[in-house]
């Protein structure tokens, strides 16, 4: 969170004016002729930070959503495919960032479609035609790292090492983290593919030819405990985090509150989708869609225990 100069886009607020009359009159003569007199109006405008945020909700459930697709404006219930940010109060904001809930736990393979946040699966752009990113897309460790040939010293089941997926629609990009002296992948070092796997192509399957990229972990007096990187799939850079533990690791771009946005540890990546001034009276918005990876199960809604909220912070400092 960013302070008391931060808000969180969740109602509208009324601004309370004040008018300040000086001495009025309106002058009529005896002899019905007019006359006028002007009346000196004032409006002393309080500080208040206000956005208004629309539309309130997105429900991509058109026929032709399936496993490996992207669902954009066509398939949503009332065609949005932006979301509209509107500064309605009296100071200028100046930082808008987003943040996705997703699933405490990996819900793949698990047949529960309850269990798959559908948040986790929002992409946002800043241009009609521009890539599209995850605000904070959540992936845990797997067990078996199947037909991937892994760095000499990594193993998927040991819970000192990481092997996970990038899941995005159509493709994915597998990854490994070698933990730091079999301890944990605190400041361990990151291993990934150079070249999807798709359904028709299985793509890079040996990580350990590769290199490698040491990962620097936070600032302990942060009382955060990740380790963090840039990484880049494709064209596509994001801020990568593990956690200490090794049981999850995020990807993010334009959330200020995932963990290493805005240091150097993350230099190439933006924390933010707006770093300039939006005033009052004004709007700008966002491209959304929602990437649908493969080995989503069907049902009528995902993500029945889940919280399914995409948040705009704002803020004024």
């Amino acid at each position: 969170m960013k302070g008391s100069n931060t808000l969180i886009a969740v109602f509208l607020a009324l601004v309370v004016i004040s008018l300040l009359f000086t001495s009025t009159s309106i002058i009529t003569t005896a002899s019905g002729a007019e006359a006028n007199d002007t009346i000196t109006i004032s409006i002393n405008v309080s500080e208040k930070t206000m956005v208004d945020i629309n539309p309130g909700n997105l429900t991509w459930n058109a026929s032709g959503i399936f496993p490996g697709s992207v669902a954009d404006s066509t398939q949503e219930a009332n065609n949005f495919g932006n979301i509209w940010i509107e500064n309605i109060g009296s100071t200028n904001i100046t930082k808008i960032w987003f943040n996705a809930s997703y699933p405490q736990g990996k819900p793949f393979g698990t047949g529960d479609p309850s269990l798959y946040d559908p948040a986790n699966f929002v992409v946002l752009s800043n241009l009609s035609s521009g890539s599209l990113y995850f605000p904070n897309r959540m992936e845990y460790r797997e067990e078996d790292n199947m037909y991937i040939t892994l760095p000499g010293g990594v193993s998927a089941s040991d819970s000192n090492d990481m092997f996970g997926r990038f899941r995005n629609n159509s493709y994915e990009y597998f990854f490994a983290i070698d933990g730091t002296n079999g301890n944990n992948c605190s400041g361990g070092t990151l291993y990934y593919s150079t070249d999807p796997h798709t359904k028709d192509s299985t793509g890079d399957i040996n990580l350990g030819d590769n290199g490698g990229v040491v990962l620097q972990s936070l600032a302990q007096s942060l009382a955060i405990n990740w380790s963090i990187t840039n990484v880049t799939f494709g064209s596509e850079t994001y801020c990568f985090a593990v956690y200490d533990d090794c049981s999850k690791a995020m990807f993010h771009k334009w959330n200020a509150d995932a963990p290493g946005a805005g240091t150097g540890l993350c230099s190439n990546v933006p924390a933010y989708f707006i770093n300039s001034n939006l005033v009052p009276g004004n709007l700008t918005k966002a491209w959304i869609k929602a990437s649908i990876p493969y080995g989503v199960p069907h049902w009528s809604t995902l993500g029945g225990s889940t919280e399914r909220k995409l948040t705009v912070f704002v803020d004024i400092s």
